[in-house]
């Protein structure tokens, strides 16, 4: 029984490490599965929209250097 608590506790923590450090390695493709209503499933939530906020601003910063390349030339 303990095992099995142990196992419900750390696997998402472990999987929100994973993700954060994937994220601070510059790797914004993961795809996070959450299925908790918990503190950790808000966790996971927070992790999932900052990924997806930091991909918006990428695409914009890489559109707005496009743009200013065409004006340059």
């Amino acid at each position: 029984m303990a095992l099995l608590i142990q196992r419900w506790l750390t696997r998402p923590i472990t999987l929100a490490s994973y993700v954060a450090t994937e994220i601070s390695n510059g790797n914004l493709d993961n795809h996070i599965v959450i299925n908790s209503q918990d503190e950790i499933g808000n966790l996971l939530r927070a992790l999932d929209r900052m990924q997806a906020n930091i991909c918006i601003a990428n695409e914009k910063l890489t559109q707005q250097m496009l743009e200013q390349k065409i004006q340059a030339e």
